[in-house]
């Protein structure tokens, strides 16, 4: 499923186009669940694309800045269990 159209501040989008977001979103597209490793590699893949994530080895919830200097390799935590292994990240 592609991404749907985009909403801007400020639209007051009919329900089709809110529902085609749910649905995108439902689908998984608006979080990646991988590994932290997995997620360190789509971060490296694509530097300056930020994402929210969830790290399924270490259950924690974190964003990723699309600017590797932030955090941990661009990482930023916003919660969950207590890493172990953030520290590689970098």
């Amino acid at each position: 499923m592609a991404q749907p159209d985009e909403i801007k501040n400020g639209d007051i989008p009919d329900a089709a186009v809110l529902m085609t977001w749910l649905y995108w979103l439902a689908s998984g597209k608006g979080i990646k669940t991988e590994t932290f490793d997995e997620l360190k590699t789509l971060a490296v893949a694509n530097p300056t694309e930020p994402f929210d994530c969830w790290a399924t080895d270490i259950k924690q919830r974190l964003f990723y800045t699309g600017d590797a200097a932030e955090g941990i390799g661009g990482f930023i935590s916003l919660g969950g269990g207590t890493p172990s292994n953030t520290e590689e990240a970098g």
